[in-house]
Order: structure tokens, then C-alpha cells, then sequence
């Protein structure tokens, strides 16, 4: 796995990366500790178009239904310097309330996909559950994918590469083996998950404004 804030490599339940001190502990000092509802496409930026999220959607039905037992959620939004698309992924896998119609999904079989059109910048966030069916190398190469149809402004079939890749990923392994998840709470950096176009499902820690001595800093 990769350090979500400096991508290092680091060793499996590695709780703090020893090259810029990230945790994830950080992201609830930033974010709050509060769930929030998590769709499986949100596009706080609008990128897409009606008709491309119309599609996307029905292809992520056709996904739920062949491998129930997962999820994919996409975000779609501008991200503010301090804060990656990793980050905010993983603050959404610990954090997000994802739901279908028939039952709730455990985020440890989650995967969020994070992704800032404005800065070409995305992300993944993946479950405990499925880091040895989605490893970093098989990130990097739909990375790769993705970024093919992102630089040539196709969003709609960047993400519908994704989940085309996902169901032949997911056909291969089956079900995967459970994990859990940890959550925590550090001092670190301040934000709002209301900025970000997503809805408490109840009141929790309500961090403060970021400061420059205490907000790590993106390349």
C-alpha cells in the first residue's frame, strides 16, 4: 500500500507513514468525525453531462447486481490544495454510509473513486477487504487507463473503463475475505464534509479552519 498524503510505499497495517507522519487519524481532525451519506455518484462539479450520468449509473446497477457483496462510490468535485483525492477517499471509506436499495454495504468492501476534473487530479480509496484483489500495482495500471481517457477530456469513459476493469478484476478473485476497519481521531487539520457536497447523517466533531503550521502540504 501507498501513503495516502506523500504516496510512499509502506508495509501492510502500517498505522503512520514514517516519511511525512500521515495517519488517518489526520483526516478526521480535517473532516470531522460525522458520517455522511455516501451515493455511488456524486458530481459536485458537474462534469457530466445528464446523459453520460444517466449511463454510468445504470452500468453501476449492472454492477451491484453481479457483485453484491461490493461497492464502488464516485466522487466527482474540486478538492482544496490541502487535501488529495486519496485522502478524501479514504475519509469517505471510514466515514460514508453507502446504501442500496435492498441493504447497507461494509466499507471494508468498498472502493471510492476520487476525482478532481479541474486539477486532473484523481484517486483511489480501497477497503481493507479488497487490497489483495486490488493491489498498487493493479491501481497503477487502471491509473493509467484513466488517465488515457482523461487527457483527452473523456470523463464519462474514464469511469466507465473503471468499472468495466472492476467486474473483470472482480470475476477472477469472487468473493473476497473480510477486514476491518479502524477509525480514530487526531488533531491535525480542519475542514467541513458539508464543503465537499456531502449530508451528515448526524452531528459530530466540528473541527476548526485550517492553519498553515498544522496543514501538510501537497507537491
Amino acid at each position: 500500500m501507498k501513503c495516502p498524503h506523500c504516496q510512499s510505499l509502506l508495509a501492510a497495517n502500517t498505522a503512520r507513514c514514517p516519511g511525512c507522519g500521515f495517519c488517518e487519524q489526520a483526516l478526521s481532525s480535517y473532516l470531522g468525525d460525522q458520517w455522511v451519506r455516501l451515493e455511488r455518484l456524486t458530481d459536485r462539479a458537474h462534469a457530466l453531462p445528464m446523459a453520460d450520468s444517466q449511463r454510468l449509473l445504470h452500468q453501476m446497477d449492472a454492477f451491484e447486481r453481479q457483485f453484491p457483496q461490493v461497492f464502488l462510490a464516485i466522487y466527482i468535485g474540486s478538492l482544496p490544495p490541502l487535501l488529495n483525492p486519496v485522502e478524501l477517499g479514504m475519509w469517505l471509506l471510514n466515514h460514508g454510509a453507502f446504501s442500496t436499495h435492498q441493504f447497507a454495504k461494509r466499507n471494508e468492501y468498498g472502493m471510492v473513486c476520487t476525482l478532481d476534473p479541474a486539477a486532473q487530479r484523481f484517486g483511489f480509496a480501497v477497503g481493507y477487504a479488497l487490497e489483495k484483489v486490488l493491489p498498487e500495482p493493479t491501481l497503477e495500471r487502471i491509473s493509467l487507463e484513466m488517465k488515457e481517457h482523461l487527457a483527452q477530456g473523456h470523463l464519462a469513459a474514464a469511469l466507465e473503463g473503471l468499472l468495466a476493469r472492476l467486474e473483470r478484476i472482480y470475476r477472477r478473485h469472487g468473493q473476497p475475505q473480510s477486514a476491518q476497519l479502524e477509525e480514530a481521531i487526531l488533531p491535525g487539520r480542519a475542514g467541513n464534509p458539508r464543503d465537499f457536497g456531502l449530508t451528515p447523517l448526524r452531528q459530530g466533531h466540528q473541527s476548526k479552519a485550517p492553519t498553515e503550521t498544522s496543514s501538510p502540504h501537497h507537491s
